[in-house]
């Protein structure tokens, strides 16, 4: 397995070797460099909202969704654009606002346990 370290100097040069790396590796695993704060990871968040569609940048995102406390603004941006990996693992969130709840209630999502959908 391929390990690519997500660092809070993620920029599109960064992102562009990275997703070189992913392209040409099947198993990868992401990790997140311990120095990443609350609002550098919302920082790369916004960063990677704005080169949709990628499929690279749909599993980062997907990752900091699930790990990371991230702006409900963003998390509903993501709904918005974002692939059914992103939206289930943003529709799981037990930390959601009423509108992002109601987003996901739109959505037709296959591994939701049904705790927002309802």
């Amino acid at each position: 397995m391929t390990t690519l370290l997500i660092s809070k100097d993620l920029d599109e040069t960064v992102f562009r070797t990275l997703q070189s790396i992913w392209n040409s590796n099947q198993h990868v695993e992401f990790i997140f460099a311990k120095d990443i704060s609350y609002t550098e990871i919302n920082k790369i968040f916004k960063f990677l909202l704005s080169i949709l569609p990628n499929s690279f940048a749909f599993s980062i995102l997907e990752n900091i969704a699930d790990e990371y406390q991230i702006h409900m603004d963003l998390l509903e941006e993501l709904l918005e654009f974002g692939d059914i990996g992103c939206n289930e693992t943003i529709c799981m969130r037990n930390d959601l606002s009423i509108n992002v709840i109601n987003k996901c209630k739109e959505l037709t999502l296959h591994h939701l346990n049904g705790k927002h959908i309802k």
